[in-house]
């Protein structure tokens, strides 16, 4: 009745120390361990082994404060890591901030004392004069425009008087216009400038 292949018996063996045998397997395996003192022997060393395995994995397990200690380190790099984070993006704004800060003022430093070429819509503008120069063989006739303080802003070109003048009347209707509409103030042409 005995079992020739140890590794069979072994297998066997392991399986009965892990209640995982069937109940005639169960029997026979009994039976075999009264009848053969090498197989009894055999099972009490895999007992014994089994127990040294577990005892030395409980050992290396960590302890309740042990494992506390280590949540509260994570949880404490956790938080330090997300200031981090917080304090980079909060960075990155003022620093995108402050950047465009400094162009701006670069900008405006380096375009100051430029004379104006184009006429803020929303300001009063005045025909200052309109002259006549000879380029060549073709005349040009400059309408200059000027804001409250003199300053000219803008100066257009026509090559016939009647087009400077009607620009200069269009240029008054405009600002009639919006004086009816929201009480901006009115272009002002000066006698001289009349042609």
């Amino acid at each position: 009745m005995s079992n020739p292949n140890p590794e069979t018996d072994l297998e066997l063996l392991d399986r009965y120390l892990d209640d995982a045998l069937e109940p005639l397997e169960f029997e026979q395996l009994r039976r075999r361990l009264h009848a053969e003192p090498e197989l009894a022997e055999a099972l009490q060393d895999a007992r014994t082994q089994r127990q040294s395995r577990q005892a030395t994995w409980q050992s290396m397990e960590p302890g309740d404060n042990e494992v506390d200690q280590f949540i509260r380190t994570f949880a404490a790099r956790t938080r330090r890591q997300d200031t981090r984070l917080r304090l980079t993006r909060v960075s990155r704004f003022f620093g995108a901030a402050a950047a465009c800060i400094a162009f701006g003022f670069l900008a405006g430093w380096l375009g100051r004392g430029t004379p104006a070429t184009t006429v803020a819509p929303s300001g009063r503008l005045h025909v200052a004069s309109v002259t006549h120069d000879r380029m060549g063989d073709v005349p040009t006739f400059n309408v200059a425009l000027t804001d409250d303080d003199g300053n000219v802003v803008a100066v257009q070109k026509f090559s016939r008087l009647e087009e400077a003048r009607e620009f200069a009347n269009d240029l008054v209707q405009w600002q009639l216009r919006r004086h009816e509409m929201g009480g901006e103030e009115i272009l002002t042409v000066p006698v001289s400038a009349q042609f």
